[in-house]
């Protein structure tokens, strides 16, 4: 299956074609934020708005309708941020039944997506002796369970630790190179 099979069109086109590209992505991520400290993916449309709304006038950023004037206020680049994310299909709006509140809910593509642009922001830094201990003990010392189903319980857990820490290596090697360089 294609990835682009199971997300909307323009799900990229807020981060790709936009001169915003940078507000946008920074617009996910304090959308993403916000559910950090919450139970679900679904909160209140007016807090995601105030905390865009916040986002947008701490870094003075100023969006543009496509074609129109400039946006009033911080909650009208907010309800455009939110519009233009809920077409990209990164969030849904929801109504609820008996309250008739609106909740904004991130899509699974759309925690996907913010995930990965914080790991391109923040890249992990793994402790490769970790890997080799894990890969040690997995092979050294078994128990009576381990040693009744060794393919599963040993030498499987074994080979993905194995390319975990070649592909952590591969890693480092790429940003040896790109640091050397420079």
């Amino acid at each position: 299956m294609n990835v682009f099979d199971s997300i909307p069109d323009g799900f990229f086109n807020c981060l790709a074609s936009s001169s915003n590209h940078r507000a946008y992505a920074g617009c996910l991520k304090s959308i993403y934020e916000q559910y950090s400290n919450a139970v679900s993916y679904r909160l209140p449309r007016t807090d995601i708005r105030d905390s865009l709304s916040i986002y947008l006038l701490q870094n003075h950023i100023e969006l543009k309708e496509d074609g129109s004037e400039d946006l009033d206020s911080g909650n009208d680049q907010a309800n455009f941020v939110i519009r233009k994310f809920v077409a990209s299909g990164y969030i849904e709006e929801e109504t609820d039944d008996t309250t008739f509140e609106k909740y904004i809910v991130m899509t699974e593509n759309g925690i996907a997506l913010a995930e990965f642009l914080e790991k391109l922001s923040r890249p992990s830094h793994p402790e490769y002796s970790n890997y080799i201990l894990n890969i040690y003990n997995l092979l050294k010392y078994q128990t009576t369970e381990q040693k009744k189903e060794p393919y599963s319980l040993i030498l499987k857990p074994a080979f993905e630790a194995a390319k975990s820490l070649s592909s952590s290596l591969k890693k480092l090697s790429t940003s040896i190179k790109k640091n050397h360089r420079n």
